[in-house]
């Protein structure tokens, strides 16, 4: 069966954005992406990017990429 439910969390390395990854890794079904300032250590299902949300050329290097994303949950503060 083809998943086609991608998760983009900004916000991943918070204690939302965490455990919000930590609960879609465990439905299995979903592809996830995390956005931080930091990054974070990839695993079979989720790949971390390390993005300066401040920073609109950042952003636009990093993001235009994403472009199999169906679900944005924003858990980032600021």
């Amino acid at each position: 069966m083809k998943n086609n439910k991608t998760a983009l969390v900004v916000g991943a390395n918070g204690v939302i954005g965490s455990n919000l990854i930590a609960y879609l890794e465990e439905l299995g079904d979903w592809n996830i992406t995390g956005l931080s300032r930091r990054g974070g250590q990839n695993t079979s299902k989720t790949n971390y990017i390390c993005v300066d949300l401040l920073n609109a050329d950042d952003c636009k290097i990093k993001l235009l990429p994403l472009t199999d994303v169906t679900h944005i949950f924003y858990a980032a503060s600021g």
